[in-house]
């Protein structure tokens, strides 16, 4: 995993006396090596340096080839249109959105048709201008393939959606196809941005984007827990989930998967809703003997979590409630950058009290689960 990083970066910290602590305070499965990710300059055209993290495209997942903007087999047919309602209300927050967005892609392609965005309209103006900064339309139709609407232009069909129509569409792509295409936008989309954070001129988009990761977690390997007050049991019957630990995120979970990767002095950084439930949990988290020292509640953003949730994204380990689809987005970034390992959205408690992953892998993430969550 950490092949990505340069061979300057810091070894993990090793604390003899804190190992022995969790060995007996936690359970724990696996053992892997963590190093805390720095800024590294490179000159190779194939990485790029995103908030102090150098990501090379030699690590990434590799998309699959021969296909249409990363959609195998997607045959835009001239004639056919998926509009996106013009200045509708949107559906949701920020991951509802990213989520309603990939799926129109979904739509176009079940339907054999072109998708048409107006550049006033979502996701340009709202979405993809919050988190990857404000997207050139050359970009959008060039790289990604999306169509920009065109009064003057007459479709045989065409459908007008709305957001919340994508939010809970099924797609007849495979799961396969789905996490290609993801890694493909993904992949595009943050390249993108890093390019528009470094040719800013007033280091604006730098401090949008990037404060909380530059003021809490560049000089020390750090793990983000995101707290979420809601869980929805569809999702868990599916997992084998823990309901309880992806609510509250009790010391246990932390510190055991913490020790899964060798990370037992890290720092530990809170994200949240601002909520009651984040207030208690890091209440008690930051009560904990072994967690305490390490915790920060990060002050809640209002409004504005794209800080956030780079933090999460770039982080050494990132625990998130399944049920919350800004952690699910956080988790497809990770895996289509090359930083999936580390990252717990699914997770149950074994009988002998040791935490393991309930499913594994990035497949996980484009299973159906309910009518919400997955695909």
């Amino acid at each position: 995993e950490e092949n990505r990083m340069s061979s300057s970066c810091k070894k993990p910290h090793v604390v003899v006396l804190m190992m022995a602590v969790l060995a007996a305070a936690v359970g724990f499965s696996g053992n892997y090596t963590m190093s805390v990710r720095q800024k590294v300059i490179s000159k190779n055209k194939d990485c790029f340096d995103l908030c102090g993290v150098l990501l090379c495209s030699k690590d990434f997942p590799e998309v699959q080839k021969n296909t249409t903007f990363g959609l195998p087999g997607w045959k835009r047919n001239a004639s056919r249109a998926i509009i996106l309602m013009n200045n509708t209300r949107v559906f949701g927050q920020t991951g509802n959105n990213i989520r309603e967005f990939f799926h129109a892609f979904d739509m176009a392609f079940d339907n054999e048709a072109e998708l048409v965005l107006h550049d006033n309209g979502f996701p340009v103006n709202h979405t993809l201008s919050q988190l990857y900064s404000q997207v050139d339309l050359q970009f959008l139709e060039t790289e990604l393939g999306v169509t920009m609407f065109d009064g003057s232009r007459k479709y045989a069909e065409n459908t007008t959606v709305k957001t919340s129509t994508l939010f809970y569409y099924k797609t007849n792509l495979t799961e396969e196809q789905q996490l290609t295409h993801r890694h493909y936008i993904l992949q595009k989309l943050y390249r993108y941005l890093a390019n528009q954070i470094e040719l800013s001129d007033n280091g604006e988009l730098e401090k949008r984007f990037c404060i909380a990761r530059q003021r809490y977690g560049n000089q020390r390997q750090h793990v983000v827990v995101h707290s979420r007050n809601h869980y929805y049991p569809c999702v868990g019957r599916k997992i084998e989930g823990n309901k309880t630990a992806a609510v509250s995120m009790p010391p246990e979970l932390i510190l055991g998967l913490m020790a899964q990767h060798n990370m037992t002095d890290s720092r530990i950084l809170m994200i949240h809703d601002g909520t009651e439930n984040a207030q208690n949990t890091s209440i008690k988290l930051a009560g904990n003997a072994l967690v305490g020292p390490h915790f920060e509640m990060i002050p809640h953003s209002g409004g504005n979590p794209f800080s956030d949730m780079m933090l999460a994204i770039l982080s050494d380990l990132f625990i998130g409630n399944p049920s919350s689809t800004f952690a699910w987005y956080i988790a497809q970034v990770r895996f289509a950058l090359g930083l999936g390992v580390g990252t717990h959205l699914f997770y149950k408690k074994e009988e002998d009290g040791t935490w393991v992953d309930s499913c594994h892998g990035e497949a996980c993430l484009y299973r159906k689960y309910c009518h919400t969550y997955g695909r």
